[in-house]
């Protein structure tokens, strides 16, 4: 039976009738999940802030069109000025090329003589070079041997490198950012004025590749040794296939690897088949046969999924997902007070807190299938995701840390094809390891790339980055 072939003038006795509000009631139910379903946006869901766009354009339009207001504009006591500034950043007195001490004796308005005591105001200005690449020409004689009978050429300096380190460097790291290597081109000689072309940019970059290995390998056997990591998985491309790009990150570093496979086998190849440490990620189906005794499921994700389900229009559900998420709000700010609570009083307001939750799920009867299995996974994964209340210096209560550690590769998977070759693969895992590595541990990036890249040319110690 569909809806189309429901003739009211059809039904004839009661059991017809019956069998007509049935199928319309499970019709009625059907299309308000899917009604939920297309509603959902970054705030109910892991759909990126993105997907929010074209939903919310008549409400962004309708706020564009207001003018004026109490927090309209730049200027006066609106919601744009901020309270606490930035402190201003400087460049460390290395790098500073010259040094002025700029006077003031005299009252720009009035010319009386100022105050002898004065304050000071660091102030810098940067300007690129006026030629920024050094450019060398070199003749190579090629002479005639007799005995050999051929000609022999002199050696070209740099083993026949066109590029210097410093400048590989800079090219790999702006193929990073991303930049495809055709706008590298187009930097080359468009600003720097120098001719260049494809292969000899990508020869490049595949050689600092080739001098990140060690340093991402370092890596990866460190991870294990982490008293607390996040993990999380996002989607690549290799020649237009699937492929899985996982990121195991704590406190000092990021470890990324491109994989086939989206499964419980990446976990134990990064982490071994036991891991004694702490493990923040969300419900994937990976993630929980991996089975790790010290696991702390997102509540983000829980907390997106109530908020979906506080929208739907079955009054139980909505007051269900009100219950819990106010007992989730209550829970997670008593963890933010944690330093200022007497210890004592801290743990009774938490047992008190899980007490009166457990018992707004006991006596819930919900009725969609949505709300029933965020019900049933609330109470099988109890213990996994309340462990950063009794153990907050080693949890947190979301996976937040890992999203905002890969969002940087997703932000180039959308400006990028993925990659083309297993080569490419190398190269997103081994930048992407170093670059959020050095960042985390606020060290700079170039200065690392260019240590490795010499010491991959002159055969020396490989710089470490792991932070000491």
């Amino acid at each position: 039976m569909t809806s189309d072939e429901i003739n009211i003038a059809d039904v004839k006795d009661l059991d017809q009738a019956k069998e007509v509000i049935v199928f319309l009631l499970d019709e009625n139910e059907a299309l308000r999940e899917k009604i939920l379903r297309l509603e959902k946006n970054s705030k109910t869901s892991s759909k990126p802030p993105s997907s929010d766009f074209f939903s919310n354009a008549k409400s962004c339009e309708s706020k564009g069109k207001k003018s004026g207001g109490k927090n309209s504009g730049k200027s006066g006591k609106g919601k744009a000025t901020s309270k606490n500034p930035k402190p201003a950043r400087f460049a460390a007195a290395a790098k500073v090329s010259e040094f002025k001490k700029l006077e003031i004796k005299f009252c720009p308005a009035t010319g009386n003589t100022l105050h002898q005591e004065a304050t000071i105001t660091r102030f810098q200005t940067f300007e690129l070079r006026e030629d920024p690449v050094t450019i060398k020409e070199y003749e190579l004689e090629s002479r005639y041997c007799p005995d050999c009978l051929v000609y022999h050429q002199a050696p070209a300096p740099n083993g026949g490198r066109k590029f210097g380190p410093r400048l590989e460097c800079l090219l790999s790291y702006l193929r990073s950012a991303p930049m495809s290597v055709s706008s590298l081109v187009d930097l080359c000689e468009e600003v720097f004025e120098f001719p260049a072309c494809k292969s000899t940019i990508q020869a490049s970059i595949d050689r600092v590749s080739s001098s990140l290995a060690p340093a991402h390998n370092e890596v990866i056997s460190a991870v294990t040794d982490q008293k607390s990591i996040h993990v999380d998985e996002t989607g690549w491309k290799l020649k237009g296939a699937l492929v899985w790009a996982w990121v195991f990150c704590s406190t000092s570093l990021a470890a990324f690897v491109l994989r086939p496979s989206r499964s419980a086998d990446v976990l134990k190849e990064v982490l071994g088949s036991i891991f004694s440490g702490a493990i923040h990620s969300d419900f994937f189906s990976a993630y929980v046969s991996y089975a790790c005794e010290k696991q702390q499921f997102c509540l983000a994700h829980l907390i997106r999924d109530l908020l979906a389900l506080g929208k739907c229009h079955n009054r139980k559900d909505s007051l269900f997902s009100s219950q819990v998420l106010e007992k989730f709000r209550q829970l997670i700010h008593l963890w933010h007070k944690r330093d200022i609570i007497d210890g004592l009083s801290y743990k009774r307001r938490v047992a008190n807190l899980k007490t009166r939750l457990r018992n707004v799920l006991n006596q819930a009867d919900p009725t969609t299938r949505d709300a029933k299995r965020l019900k049933k996974r609330i109470l099988k994964y109890w213990d996994s995701l309340f462990r950063f209340l009794e153990h907050p210096e080693l949890f947190a209560p979301t996976n937040n840390y890992a999203e905002r550690t890969i969002r940087k590769l997703v932000c180039i998977r959308k400006l990028s094809f993925g990659s083309q070759s297993e080569k490419g693969l190398r190269w997103i895992e081994r930048s992407m390891t170093v670059i959020q590595t050095l960042r985390i541990q606020r060290r700079p990036v170039f200065e690392f790339m260019l240590a490795a890249l010499n010491s991959k040319y002159q055969g020396s110690k490989m710089p470490s980055l792991l932070k000491m």
